[in-house]
């Protein structure tokens, strides 16, 4: 049991924010309620975002599908190696203590129904482990654990957020992808990352899992 996309273009309304695609934010200065002097990574766009997170996992590339994940902070610790054949229909989830996969993901491209094989678990349709998901690639996606409602869900710029049941305003876990800024004239490079409170801290396997599903709908949403 485990305890690059298409150009668009949105405007926020607060401090001359510019998104032109998943992966570039363009910033012509600083406004007042963004603090880029430290651990800037984990200040976003949407006003729903609030507060230091407990756990922040930073991509060691720009793709979910090939990737390690590290713990911001501290020593860096790997938490997660990400690997995928070469035609990206498997993706296998590993701590890097072992090489038995916490989760592995198959995606069937035309026929049939994309898999789920969780460990110590029976294999099993990604459909009938997060609700929502199907071959219209939308959301909200969610899973329960618990007795609670996870929600994956996307806002106005396509940045993917996960919500309870009990409060559909702040994530409890939210993900930025890989961008370049212009801070006050400066130009900065900042790694994708996925960042959590302590309440998705306490089930993080499960909700990096169900991250690399929402993240693969999430893309294919603007493709």
């Amino acid at each position: 049991m485990i305890a690059s996309s298409p150009s668009h273009t949105a405007f926020s309304t607060q401090g001359m924010i510019k998104r032109r695609s998943s992966d570039q934010l363009f910033i012509t200065h600083t406004p007042p309620h963004m603090n880029f002097s430290n651990n800037s990574q984990t200040t976003l766009v949407d006003a729903g975002y609030e507060g230091r997170p407990a756990l922040v996992l930073e991509l060691s590339r720009y793709n979910t599908t090939h990737t390690v994940m590290r713990q911001k902070g501290g020593n860096d610790e790997a938490l997660y190696n990400i690997e995928s054949d070469e035609s990206l229909s498997r993706t296998s989830v590993f701590h890097p203590t072992t090489n038995v996969p916490i989760a592995v993901l198959e995606f069937k491209r035309l026929l049939g129904k994309d898999k789920i094989t969780l460990q110590g678990e029976e294999t099993k349709n990604i459909s009938d482990w997060l609700s929502g998901y199907g071959p219209l690639q939308t959301f909200p996606i969610s899973f329960k654990h618990n007795g609670r409602q996870y929600y994956w869900k996307t806002n106005f710029v396509n940045q993917l957020g996960l919500y309870t049941d009990q409060d559909s305003v702040h994530p409890v876990a939210w993900f930025e992808r890989h961008r370049l800024c212009v801070i006050d004239g400066v130009l900065r490079t900042f790694n994708a990352f996925l960042a959590m409170e302590e309440e998705a801290v306490e089930i993080r396997d499960l909700v990096v899992v169900s991250f690399l599903v929402a993240e693969r709908v999430a893309h294919s949403s603007v493709i």
